[in-house]
This record gives C-alpha cells, structure tokens and sequence, in this order.
C-alpha cells in the first residue's frame, strides 16, 4: 500500500500507564439490567436516525445475545490495547443490527475488536476488512472466513459494487475525513461512520487525527485562511527500547494545524455531500471500564450522505 494511505509505524493515543488490578466486577443482575438500557438507548438512537420502526423488542433477549458475543470478545483479547472499548463494541454491534447492512466495509482493523462486533449482522451478504497490517488481527479463521482481508490497497483504490445495496463504511484509520465522504460518496455509500474525527478535544489527544475532522467539516464557515493549533503530543506511552531512547532526547511533540484555502475548499465540497450527521450515543453510563483508564474522547460519527 502507498505510504501517503498509512497512518504513521507510531501512532497511539496519549494514555496514563495505571497499575492494573483486579477487573471491575458488578454483580450480574444489575449488569443485566445496565445492559437492557445501554441497548436500548443505542436502538432508540439508530432507529431515529434511520429512520427504522422497532416495536416489540425483546431488550432481554438482545442482552442474552450480546452477552455471548462480549465473552467471545474477550476471550479472544479484542479489548486489549489498540482494539475498541466495551461500550464501543456494544454500540456497534446495535448499528449492524439495526441497520442491518448487507455490505459492510471496515477501513482501519488492526486487531479486529469492532470488525468482530459486525460480522454476525444477520442481512450482512458482504465484508470487506482493510488494514495495511493484518498481521496484528487476533480473529481465528473460522470467524473471518467470509471476510475479504485487503492489505495491498486503500479504500479509495478498492473497487466495490453495492448494487443499490443497504451498505455501511467505518472509518477508523485516521485519514482524512473529508477526503474520506468524497470517497464513499463516489462509491455510492450512503451510511458512514467515523472514528478518530473528532471535536478539538480528541483532536489533541491524537497524534494522527483524521483531519479535517468531521465538526471542522460541519464548521467549515468558521475557518479562515492563515488559523492555527498547536498541541504537543506527550511520548510517555511508548514501551520499546528505541522509543524510550527518543524520549530522552525528545520526550515531547509539537504539532501544528495550519488552516489553508485549500482546507477549506475540502470542508465545503464534504459538507455539501452530507445531509445528516450525528454523534453516536456514548454508552460509558452503562457499562464501566475494566480497568480505571485516562479518559479520552473517542466520539464517533454517524453520517447519512445525499443521494447522488
């Protein structure tokens, strides 16, 4: 794959390293019960923005399911370091099955955590996994053996027909965002989800966010030419011997923003693709960190492009 499409061999987010004890444990009636709710608030949610009727739901029975696909997940390690949270597996498990998509295309896999949270959607006819390294995806075989796996190439280089199909694409590589819509948009994707474009928050807590991110885009008549951000991006959280040795010498990096005309110009032709964008439910009230963990934003996106 081109190395412009690669987000960088050093990309992660700032993290504060914690003595890790014993897991958070909650005693399996009251978990039952926080999981109803947290599945319910994410279909109330998908089924407005989707504009999808749900009536008689079995929120019991839908827990009872997830709770087999989460001991799956953990039993496979899909929470560890560099795979999505519980609270975002759960989310995206309730989108594919609510929106039941019939193609689904994942850019950013890495270890599999969210991709594992899609391939059991019941409508599901096709899934595309992209990801410059494959070697880091901890799925055995007889779950991915329906998946196509692409590593030699980038979504914008993929050739994809969905037929009029009900079809999904997240992005969760870092890679700009509004180069991201006029991608899928030429590809006839209605439905995309973003992580990793977030407000300014998560911006700077990032050392490659997918800039220009999607409240840029939503805020585009704001930016002038000639604005600026600066963060600095703490190192602290490497672990290799070459890493720590960099941070004796540089334990710090400064990162600038630079709003440009052409920026711009790319905000506006993204947002005039969109015709709706939300910001999925956060689902952390219900379901608790394993650990105790730094808090980072981890916003997601949901996006609803025009027809073209």
């Amino acid at each position: 794959m081109d190395k412009k499409f690669l987000m960088g061999n050093n990309d992660w987010l700032i993290r504060s390293r914690t003595v890790r004890g014993l897991l958070t444990t909650i005693s399996p009636r009251l978990r039952t019960n926080l999981m109803i709710l947290a599945i319910k608030k994410a279909y109330d949610f998908y089924s407005d923005f989707f504009d999808i009727s749900i009536l008689n739901i079995d929120y019991a029975k839908l827990s009872r399911e997830y709770e087999k696909k989460i001991s799956e997940a953990i039993s496979l390690g899909l929470f560890e370091e560099g795979g999505v949270s519980e609270k975002d597996h759960l989310n995206l498990w309730c989108l594919s099955h609510t929106l039941l998509p019939e193609v689904y295309v994942e850019s950013g896999v890495f270890i599999g955590s969210s991709l594992h949270a899609f391939i059991d959607s019941p409508s599901t006819k096709k899934i595309l996994g992209i990801d410059p390294n494959l070697n880091k995806l901890k799925l055995p075989k007889n779950i991915i053996q329906n998946v196509e796996l692409i590593s030699d190439k980038d979504f914008s280089q993929i050739q994809i027909d969905i037929c009029n199909m009900k079809a999904l694409v997240y992005f969760d590589d870092h890679i700009d965002t509004a180069a991201r819509i006029l991608q899928a948009a030429e590809k006839n994707f209605r439905y995309v989800l973003f992580d990793d474009s977030t407000g300014l928050e998560g911006v700077c807590q990032r050392l490659y966010p997918a800039i220009p991110t999607i409240p840029m885009i939503m805020n585009a008549e704001i930016l002038n030419p000639g604005d600026k951000l600066s963060w600095t991006f703490n190192r602290s959280s490497t672990k290799s011997l070459k890493d720590i040795l960099k941070n004796i010498i540089n334990k710090k990096i400064n990162i600038d923003l630079l709003v440009t005309p052409e920026l711009i110009d790319k905000c506006f032709a993204a947002k005039k693709l969109i015709k709706k964008c939300e910001m999925i439910p956060d689902l952390g009230e219900f379901i608790p960190q394993p650990h105790p963990e730094k808090m980072l934003n981890t916003s997601k996106f949901l996006v609803e492009l025009k027809k073209t």
